[in-house]
């Protein structure tokens, strides 16, 4: 996130439950909120917030800023800016301090700490579940809808074990943000994978095969250069949201149900 201001809006959606709620918080116009937070999603390709009937917003996994919220208290001082991004950041060029990666790292200039192992399953909406039935085995999946990534994503487990298993033909929806893909799967278009600390923590989602995808299991680091290692920032973030990420091991390892 560009500013401390952004944050602040969305921590105060996240508790208000409200738009013009949160505005009346923060002491501006309902339009000003709402210009700024479509542009912060444009901005971050996610859906923070679903619109729901009332004009209640609920927060989405992308949206519950939980440890960063609990830093921002105990750091004041420190700015915090959030990228996400399906490319790799350099950490050696500076363009992040630190970074979430999916697998260790292997530069010799970069220092990690492993948070979990990352397991993905497959996911769908209970009404489609119910009338097209869960999967038995991973084989199965070619005779339902599926949401996907982009033709010829590449670099992604996800996404290659997806092409390897699916004809093309079942594929009925495709995006590179995992968020909206999770959002098509909730509205009932089809069948997606998802990281299963995204997928269990949705209550419009349903695992439409019990187990995880142990072919593309990974794992979860937390990783900084070396030359940042001692900086009293990033010791900082280190404790305290890497120590909160490693609270919800059972989540990203697929056993909380």
């Amino acid at each position: 996130m560009e500013d401390w201001n952004d944050l602040k809006l969305v921590l105060a959606v996240h508790r208000a439950g409200s738009l013009t709620q949160a505005a009346q918080i923060l002491a501006i116009d309902h339009s000003t909120a709402f210009r700024r937070l479509r542009a912060l999603e444009t901005r971050l390709d996610v859906r923070l917030f679903e619109r729901l009937p009332g004009g209640v917003y609920q927060t989405t996994p992308a949206g519950a800023p939980g440890p960063l919220a609990a830093f921002r208290r105990a750091h004041p001082g420190i700015v915090v800016e959030l990228v996400i991004e399906n490319r790799v950041l350099s950490l050696s060029r500076r363009e992040a301090d630190i970074a979430l990666r999916p697998v260790r790292p292997k530069e010799g200039e970069l220092w990690g700490r492993k948070l979990a192992d990352m397991a993905w399953a497959l996911y769908a909406a209970p009404d489609y579940l119910e009338t097209q039935g869960k999967l038995r085995h991973a084989e199965d999946i070619g005779g339902h809808a599926i949401i996907g990534w982009e033709a010829g994503t590449a670099g992604i487990g996800a996404a290659g074990w997806l092409a390897e298993h699916v004809p093309p033909s079942a594929f009925v929806y495709r995006s590179n943000s995992l968020v909206n893909q999770s959002i098509a799967a909730k509205a009932g278009v089809g069948i997606t994978l998802l990281p299963c600390y995204l997928g269990d923590s949705e209550t419009g989602l349903a695992r439409a095969l019990a187990t995880p995808i142990t072919e593309i299991a990974g794992e979860l680091w937390i990783v900084t250069h070396v030359d940042l290692k001692q900086t009293a920032r990033v010791r900082a973030f280190f404790d305290l949201v890497g120590e909160a990420l490693i609270r919800e091991r059972d989540l990203f390892e697929g056993r909380r149900l």
